[in-house]
Formats: structure tokens, sequence, C-alpha cells
């Protein structure tokens, strides 16, 4: 496993290598044209340094989400995403981009979570922070 996220922390670097004028928009964009579009919020692992040319990584994937096009990809960088879609509220993450590739760069670390906790607290315990809005994770 660890073999794997090296190679994903590596994936991102190479991409992240390839940029354009759309790194000052947080995203990185592929010899095929696609743009690129980081996604970490530090909650369980920091966030690992990125080349200036790389833009910026985007706190929640629903910002990365709003931000694609079609065809992009959304590299999601291990850790707990709280999200709650204001366009939809039974889902987590609303997608309205065709073509859209989203992928998390640790099947086991990458968690979507319905809590109202914060990166600093990723899974709170407390019944006054937990969020019972029936709610899928990511919705298409």
């Amino acid at each position: 496993m660890r073999r794997a996220f090296l190679y994903g922390a590596a994936l991102i670097l190479a991409i992240a290598g390839c940029t354009t004028t759309a790194a000052q928009h947080g995203t990185t964009t592929t010899s095929q044209g696609a743009s690129v579009l980081l996604v970490c919020n530090g909650s369980t692992i920091r966030c690992p340094a990125l080349p200036r040319s790389a833009g910026r990584y985007y706190r929640t994937v629903q910002e990365a989400v709003d931000a694609a096009r079609p065809g992009d990809w959304v590299l999601i960088y291990p850790g707990v995403y709280h999200e709650g879609s204001k366009e939809w509220p039974t889902a987590g993450v609303w997608i309205q981009t065709p073509n859209l590739h989203i992928r998390g760069l640790d099947r086991n670390r990458v968690i979507i979570d319905g809590s109202n906790g914060t990166a600093a607290q990723p899974c709170p315990s407390a019944a006054a922070r937990q969020d019972f809005t029936p709610r899928d994770g990511i919705v298409v």
C-alpha cells in the first residue's frame, strides 16, 4: 500500500510539472489539454509542497468540482472532507460538470464525511457536531 501511496504522490508532482497559465487558477494542464485540480485540506496529514507553477490546493472537493471544466481531473489527497452541497442538500458533493474524472489518491484514506467536523478534528464524536441529514457522498 505504501508503494501505491508514493506512486500517487509522484503522479501529482509529475502532473504538477506540466503547467500552463491555468496554474494561476489552482490547476495544472496535462499534455492532452485537461486541467488537474488538486484537493488537500491537511486534516490527517500535511499537504505536500508543490512547485509554484502548480498553483494552490483546493480545500474542499466541492470547490474543485465547481471550478472544473468537462474533461478535467480532480485528484484528492488523503484526508477527511466534510462536504455538504448547498445546491443539492442530499449530496455531500454535487457534480453537474460532464466528463469529470475524480480520483482519491488513497482509497483507504480519502473520506467524505457528513458530520460538522473541522480539518483539525476530522471525526467528532460529540452529538452536537453530528449532522443526521440523509446524504450521499458524491452525486452526479
